[in-house]
């Protein structure tokens, strides 16, 4: 436990090395002043949307951009070659990623509280953003291994996303039958953008409860069978 607590603060320190962590929050910062000049129904349409693509596009350009800083400078092989296991530089590797979206879902529910009287539940809030920023982390881990640097990561991502927003386009104008409307949910930005309007609006909880499954099912899939081995890989060629 000890080494993967030096290993996270190791972590959070390079995204304040790499100037990520001032990214995230000037990004954040720009959602807030939108939120902020907003009436409220037009800040109630807008949140999840925000929120879902802090999860899921920043979350993987500031991996990505990470991942090609360390490559870049060796820390990444020097972390392969430390007394430590990939699993647990993997681990810190996942738990770093989540603080510009734990930033980002705190000043927006401030904003959200102070200046048009809403607060929402903020543990309900973090709790969701979480499962939302994991399954876009690891789908960012396989457009990474499959890059050879940070511009054909961001090429592949946009046409990653448009499958992924495809959902909230389709859906809402009944192109997809209801009872087919679960399969929207196999887009985890779909899935977050959903979990998320529930803090505002009604929601089934069925389709709550599904959209979370699918949200924990899909990490809980590609970390052991492709992320993990293939971080092994990483740390064996260092």
């Amino acid at each position: 436990m000890l080494k993967l607590l030096l290993l996270l603060k190791s972590e959070v320190l390079r995204l304040f090395h790499y100037k990520i962590i001032y990214f995230g929050l000037f990004v954040s910062l720009i959602w807030v002043f939108v939120l902020a000049f907003t009436s409220f129904q037009e800040a109630e349409l807008l949140m999840p949307q925000l929120l879902a693509l802090d999860a899921g596009l920043m979350t993987i350009v500031l991996i990505g951009s990470s991942y090609y800083f360390e490559k870049q400078e060796g820390t990444l092989q020097a972390l392969f070659v430390s007394p430590v296991s990939p699993r647990k530089v993997l681990v810190a590797k996942i738990l770093a990623s989540l603080v510009p979206s734990l930033v980002s879902i705190t000043l927006i529910s401030l904003t959200m509280g102070l200046i048009h009287s809403y607060w929402i539940p903020l543990l309900l809030a973090l709790a969701y953003i979480i499962l939302a920023t994991i399954a876009h982390i690891s789908v960012g881990f396989i457009l990474m291994f499959l890059s050879p640097d940070f511009m054909s990561l961001l090429v592949k991502y946009m046409g990653v996303a448009l499958l992924f927003y495809l959902p909230a386009i389709l859906i809402p104008l009944d192109l997809i039958p209801e009872s087919f409307q679960w399969v929207g949910f196999l887009s985890p930005s779909y899935a977050a953008q959903y979990i998320i309007q529930s803090l505002l609006i009604d929601r089934d909880i069925t389709m709550i409860l599904l959209a979370m499954f699918f949200l924990v099912a899909i990490p809980g899939l590609i970390f052991p069978l492709y992320v993990y081995p293939r971080f092994k890989k990483e740390a064996l060629r260092a």
